[in-house]
């Protein structure tokens, strides 16, 4: 796998830069020419989540990258929260964040997404923290590497079944956990049935109240209906009045009032008496609903609240059968057999022929750099060393560039990834013959590899395919020589087409 190409567009300025499959220098006289923003925008396009620059953010660029595998050419644009990836004519998009992992394993034809996580820190070293991060750490922004995960993704034939058996022991030790925080609660039963908390009187008394409740509010919605009815009733009176009507009875001509319906008054009758009885309804429930309310905080009032609600958080609890006894025995061996399994875990990555052949990769990468004297005789395995005492910063460098090469090359022997490698600022303090160890490790270990390298020192000792000049002060991109208008990202009427 190798980057052919990278256009990074940011209207109306546009920037594009070509690479050799071989080795690629970046390279200026001074910083702040953009060397480290170039190297950031190749693994923004190649579907990472890397830290925006001060004055540049990346989301805000359209970025082309075209990327090698073979006899295959995959070409990846990315702006905003769109990511495409087209080969062979096709387009598949995905939706940053949530899709890029998906993304990143068609960018690296990879399916192995435990891997893909760790990716980065095996094909880049970062100028800030690359030079310090050996086998645990940040890589850059929120990327980590962690040697366990690593390993594991690397030697699942290895352990896979292990992790699994580990994995699934611990859901179900969870599970009986909560059940023991059950059993905990159920064993408070008893001490309530000997303090003789009698719930069904509360109960009864309580729901006595809940039905008063229920009478009262339909007795009152009953009010209400009355009372409007007789305001209609009211109204169609007074109209009747003002509308000051005659009726002509055998010739004579009478004035009509509302008391000449016959069932005029009738009607006003009922409704009152019934609104009447209605309310002495409402006057006998809420009367019995006082002396039930007495009634019940005098129960109350005689035990304390705290045990009440106590007994009644547990009803549900008692109903199950829980042998607390069983339950602690069963957690007790689950802990021991995933202690087993850590351990076993643990020993077979140790044992393994993959971090065997990753310690091989190390020490032979660390012999290539002249510092192979300094971690031999270190407790194995190398890979999974905590931490390097007694270097100087100079031969740390080189510890950390044999150990962060090793990870590419054992992902090129197991997976058959062959992974570019992008170095920013190898030299920081490290003099001309020790910098010429250092890069010179390419074109000796790794010719089939792309190396794109990122420096203010020119690097003559080490034969290069390709040199980039960055020659423009705090801007990586110039104005655009070109009219063409984001063909990729944008249709034929010049409006952008979201992915």
């Amino acid at each position: 796998m190798w980057i052919k190409h990278i256009c990074i567009e940011e209207p109306p300025n546009k920037k594009e830069f070509t690479f050799h499959p071989g080795i690629n220098l970046i390279h200026s006289h001074n910083n702040s020419y953009g060397k480290t923003t170039l190297l950031r925008f190749i693994l923004y396009g190649l579907g990472f989540t890397i830290p925006n620059l001060e004055k540049l953010h990346m989301e805000q660029c359209f970025v082309t990258i075209t990327v090698i595998h073979g006899d295959r050419t995959i070409i990846i644009n990315r702006h905003e929260s769109d990511i495409s990836v087209e080969e062979f004519n096709e387009k598949t998009y995905y939706r940053t964040p949530r899709e890029l992992m998906a993304a990143r394993s068609k960018i690296f034809n990879s399916d192995n997404k435990q891997l893909l996580e760790s990716i980065l820190g095996a094909m880049y070293i970062d100028q800030e923290r690359g030079w310090t991060l050996l086998n645990r750490g940040k890589v850059i922004g929120s990327n980590e590497f962690q040697i366990e995960s690593f390993l594991n993704s690397i030697a699942k034939d290895d352990v896979e079944s292990l992790i699994i058996e580990k994995n699934k022991l611990s859901r179900e030790l969870e599970r009986y956990k909560q059940l023991l925080t059950l059993s905990d609660r159920q064993r408070t039963i008893d001490d309530f049935d000997k303090k003789r908390i009698n719930l069904s009187e509360i109960e009864s008394v309580q729901t006595s109240l809940d039905s008063l409740n229920i009478q009262l509010r339909s007795l009152k919605k009953e009010e209400k209906r009355i009372k409007e009815s007789i305001k209609d009733n009211k109204k169609f009176i007074d109209y009747i009045d003002q509308m000051k009507l005659v009726i002509k009875v055998g010739g004579e001509i009478i004035p009509l009032t509302h008391d000449m319906i016959v069932t005029c008054p009738d009607n006003m009758s009922f409704l009152e008496a019934r609104l009447e009885v209605t309310r002495m309804s409402i006057s006998k429930i809420t009367e019995k609903m006082i002396k039930t309310e007495s009634e019940l905080n005098k129960l109350l009032d005689e035990k304390k609240s705290d045990e009440i609600i106590e007994a009644y958080s547990i009803i549900p609890i008692s109903k199950i059968n829980i042998d607390s006894e069983k339950i602690q025995s069963s957690i007790n061996l689950m802990k021991n057999r995933l202690s087993i399994l850590n351990k076993q875990i643990e020993s077979a990555q140790d044992k393994t022929k993959i971090t065997t052949k990753l310690d091989s990769l190390i020490l032979r990468n660390a012999d290539e750099l002249n510092v192979s004297q300094y971690i031999q005789n270190a407790s194995r395995p190398l890979c999974k060393i905590e931490k390097l005492k007694g270097f100087s910063g100079t031969k740390y460098r080189k510890v950390i560039l044999s150990y962060r090469l090793a990870y590419a090359s054992l992902i090129e022997e197991v997976e058959k990834l062959t992974l570019p490698l992008i170095i920013d600022s190898p030299s920081g303090e490290v003099d001309d013959t020790n910098l010429s160890e250092m890069v010179n490790i390419f074109p000796k270990l790794y010719s089939h590899h792309q190396v794109i390298i990122a420096s203010i020192d020119s690097l003559d000792s080490l034969e290069k395919d390709m040199t980039i000049e960055l020659n423009t002060e705090n801007k990586l991109i110039d104005v655009r020589k070109d009219e063409n208008l984001l063909d990729v990202f944008l249709d034929k009427t010049g409006n952008y087409k979201p992915v």
